[in-house]
C-alpha cells in the first residue's frame, strides 16, 4: 500500500485551517447538498411530467366526446333533411297529379264543380 505523501497531508491540513474543518471536509456535505437539490427538482419535474400527461390524456378524451356529439347531431340532421325532403317529394307528386287530374278533367265537368 503506497504512503500518502507528506506534502499532500500538509496541504490538505493548511487549507483545512484556513477554511476550517468544515470548509474543507464540507465539499462532501455540499455534494450531498446538491444531490439532494437535484433530488427534489427531479421529484417536482416528474410530479409536472406526470400532471402534463393527465392534462393531455383528458383533453384527447375531451376532444373525441366532442367529435362523437357533432357525428350524433350531424346524423341527426342529416335524417331530419331527408324526412323534410321525402315530405317535399310526396307533396310535389300529390300536387302535380292533382294538377294533370284537373287538366284532363272533361270541361263540361269543370263547369258542374
Amino acid at each position: 500500500r503506497p504512503a500518502v505523501p507528506l506534502p499532500f497531508v500538509r496541504k490538505c491540513w493548511e487549507q483545512g485551517q484556513a477554511h476550517g474543518v468544515d470548509g474543507f471536509f464540507g465539499t462532501n456535505t455540499r455534494l450531498k447538498q446538491i444531490e439532494k437539490e437535484f433530488s427534489q427538482k427531479l421529484a417536482k419535474s416528474a410530479q409536472l411530467i406526470a400532471e402534463l400527461q393527465t392534462s393531455v390524456c383528458d383533453a384527447k378524451e375531451e376532444g373525441l366526446r366532442q367529435q362523437q356529439e357533432k357525428e350524433r347531431q350531424l346524423k341527426e340532421a342529416t335524417a331530419r333533411w331527408d324526412d323534410e325532403r321525402r315530405q317535399m317529394s310526396r307533396h310535389t307528386d300529390t300536387k302535380n297529379k292533382d294538377e294533370v287530374k284537373e287538366a284532363f278533367r272533361p270541361a263540361f265537368l269543370i263547369e258542374l264543380l
